[in-house]
């Protein structure tokens, strides 16, 4: 019963550890739960599995990325975003430049310009 004490308490500190490492760092993930468990027996053992999951912030980039094509205007620098909805079972995609005026052909999968 101390060992599975003990272990629960080291178990407690490294998921703690890591929580702090994780927002530090400024990371997309963050612990969502996590559970200690420990079996007797022939076999006895104790393990810990930690849970992660995205952050606020990250979904939120994430959901943006699925819902936009970001392509990149190589003459004057500036981002266009493309609703990916108008890429669809396209291969190749014309967009004009808001700024520019510019009709750019682009890869609707990558955003590449093409020539």
């Amino acid at each position: 019963m101390a060992k599975v004490k003990e272990f629960t308490k080291a178990s407690v500190k490294t998921v703690e550890d890591i929580d702090a490492e994780l927002l530090v760092s400024n990371s997309q993930y963050e612990i969502n739960n996590f559970r200690v468990s420990a079996t007797a027996g022939v076999t006895a053992g104790m393990t810990l599995d930690i849970h992660f999951v995205k952050n606020q912030g990250a979904k939120e980039i994430a959901q943006h990325a699925s819902r936009f094509l970001i392509v990149h205007n190589p003459d004057t620098g500036s981002k266009i975003q493309v609703p990916r909805s108008a890429l669809v079972n396209k291969e190749i995609a014309k967009i004009k430049d808001p700024k520019t005026e510019a009709i750019l052909t682009i890869n609707a999968k990558t955003g590449a310009i093409l020539g």
